[in-house]
């Protein structure tokens, strides 16, 4: 059951780590990725994304007590 612990203390630890970034602001950096799209894709689209996936992270990691 030792390892079941220690998975679960990185997972706290990773976790204290993801807050502060998102916290941050800098979540993600939408840059050099531009260049590894097969297609185009509206930067619109992207923001939008991010805005919705913010907030749902915050919402995880409020019931999480973070």
């Amino acid at each position: 059951m030792w390892f079941l612990a220690e998975a679960l203390r990185k997972v706290q630890e990773t976790s204290k780590r993801k807050v502060a970034l998102l916290n941050s602001g800098k979540l993600f950096d939408w840059g050099a990725e531009k260049e590894l799209l097969l297609s185009g894709i509206g930067e619109g689209n992207i923001y939008k994304f991010l805005s919705e996936f913010d907030i749902f992270l915050r919402k995880i990691f409020a019931a999480l007590g973070y």
